[in-house]
């Protein structure tokens, strides 16, 4: 079966609407082959859909590290994750502090303003193969701009800063509108989240990244490098002979050493 078959089943035997959402939608615009094919259903409860996937004898597991419904189903050698559309609220400092509403009958411009990038929001059709972007995530891609969904909810999980920092290593995105909302207790905020989950985030940029002049010199300009690499963060107070070293201080050469390693 292959999964816009399924699509279409899921649609005639119990009304609902499933779409390719996120990363996977953002890979088909940079024209890459994506691995990871999450999904939203919408216009259908979870027991709705678990009824549907049994009457199909489709196996599925759940992820057990959700704090929300997200099943994984296995279609034609291809794994999909299917969520709901949702509403985070906050309740806490930590990255987990959220209280999960789901609304399947939200709609799409409703259920995308929770997503935390533009170039992350769209959503595509398995009926047509249609991107809707309801954010200018496209226009946002094709001028290298990384760009927050909605100020509100973005400043509402300190940890999409760490994620903007993975996305600016892999993709080299210009990151200005990320800039605007590092407010001083927003940057604080991040002090909360765990080791665990911040590293995650780096350790995705340094695997799959190239831009790590650009990733670096965000982590400088928000302010999160004080916050948590306090250290690296004194190089730029580090001053250097300018007889030996024209470019300044030693943050400006550690940067320029990163380049020159980069470009071997």
């Amino acid at each position: 079966m292959k999964v816009a078959k399924f699509a279409r089943d899921l649609e005639n035997a119990i009304g609902g609407c499933l779409f390719k959402v996120g990363g996977c939608v953002r890979d088909v615009v940079f024209n890459k082959e994506s691995k990871d094919i999450d999904c939203e259903v919408f216009g259908v409860l979870p027991e709705q859909l678990v009824e549907f996937l049994k009457s199909e004898n489709i196996e599925y597991q759940m992820d057990p590290d959700a704090k929300f419904p997200v099943y994984r189903i296995q279609i034609d050698n291809e794994e999909i994750e299917i969520g709901f559309p949702r509403r985070d609220n906050k309740t806490g400092h930590k990255h987990t502090d959220f209280e999960i509403e789901i609304d399947p009958f939200m709609s799409l411009k409703d259920a995308s303003v929770r997503r935390d990038f533009t170039c992350n929001a769209m959503y595509q059709s398995f009926k047509s193969d249609m991107i809707i972007d309801l954010h200018n995530g496209y226009e946002d891609i094709e001028n290298n701009v990384l760009r927050p969904v909605d100020a509100k909810t973005f400043v509402e999980d300190p940890l999409r800063l760490f994620r903007a920092f993975q996305f600016i290593a892999r993709f080299g995105f210009d990151y200005e509108p990320v800039l605007e909302l590092c407010t001083e207790e927003f940057v604080n905020e991040t002090k909360h989240l765990s080791k665990d989950s911040i590293f995650k985030e780096f350790e995705k940029g340094i695997v799959h990244g190239k831009h790590f002049v650009k990733a670096l010199s965000f982590l400088k300009e928000s302010r999160l490098l004080k916050v948590h690499f306090p250290d690296l963060d004194k190089l730029s107070d580090c001053q250097q002979s300018h007889r030996h070293h024209a470019e300044g201080n030693v943050w400006k050469h550690t940067m320029m050493v990163v380049d020159a390693m980069m470009n071997q």
